[in-house]
């Protein structure tokens, strides 16, 4: 459910998701926790229906749009923070298109600059591939510490920061990826993803991804949404206060790419095609 609210009320209010299957971690967690390990699935026949939590795409459907209208309404709609100019409305900021698709738009990788106040707590993940166990532990420790509060942050100095290869490999990419983008539609301006090498559309289709959805949805699979989803998650986001920044990426960039200049806007949050 999409609910676009008043141009003060923060992004999160403007764009508001909420689960009719999970509308708590609590419920969410309780879902995951009935699902067979990997290295159970393993040993599995590999034409085994594969267990999920969930079983109605439409479910994960809805937080996909509900995440391409938190990226297209949030800083990356402002032209003040691109670096060297603002991609075209109708290439990247048309969900309805993409370089994969027939008339293919430019594949249009960018890097992404998030400046923290001082004293600010961040927390990086890197690979998940599919482990949504691991990932679902990890979430309860930071309930249990009181940094999060359920799927939110509970203060507003933290940040967490995603370093990409989400699925493949594991069982539940599909509910890894939908665990990100609760976490992204409840703290939009404080969780990014960064994009791994297996945020691509040739990937998952060798690596495991794309099979594990067909045998979980068959044709109510949308693979176009996923790959579309990718396109919003910058390859590369320098994380720093003042001048100090971390370069946070999965594996590499374009090379020769200098980040100067987007270090040097003046948005705390700005961005740049490579």
């Amino acid at each position: 459910v999409l609910v676009l609210g008043l141009a003060q009320s923060t992004l999160a209010e403007r764009v508001a998701y909420q689960s009719s299957a999970y509308p708590t971690f609590a419920d969410w967690k309780s879902a995951c926790a009935e699902l067979p390990a990997n290295r159970v699935l393993l040993r599995q026949a590999a034409t085994t229906k594969l267990e999920t939590a969930l079983p109605d795409f439409e479910e994960v459907a809805k937080a996909l749009l509900a995440a391409f209208e938190s990226f297209k309404t949030g800083s990356m709609e402002s032209a003040a923070n691109w670096v060297g100019g603002k991609p075209k409305v109708t290439e990247f900021f048309n969900t309805n298109r993409a370089y994969f698709l027939n008339p293919p738009i430019p594949f249009q990788p960018f890097a992404q600059k998030l400046q923290v106040p001082a004293g600010s707590e961040v927390i990086f993940h890197g690979d998940f591939h599919g482990d949504i166990h691991s990932f679902i532990a990890m979430l309860g420790s930071l309930n249990q510490a009181g940094t999060l509060d359920g799927f939110r942050l509970a203060k507003p100095n933290s940040y967490m920061v995603f370093l990409g290869d989400y699925t493949d490999r594991g069982n539940y990419g599909i509910e890894v990826l939908y665990t990100l983008l609760r976490l992204k539609l409840a703290n939009p301006e404080h969780v990014f993803m960064a994009r791994g090498n297996h945020e691509d559309v040739q990937m998952i289709s060798t690596y495991g991804f794309l099979a594990e959805c067909q045998k979980k949805y068959a044709t109510k699979f949308k693979p176009a949404l996923i790959g579309r989803l990718y396109d919003f998650f910058p390859v590369v986001i320098y994380v720093g206060s003042g001048t100090d920044f971390i370069q946070c990426n999965h594996g590499g960039m374009e090379p020769g790419y200098l980040p100067g200049a987007l270090l040097d806007a003046k948005p705390a949050v700005a961005y740049q095609l490579l």
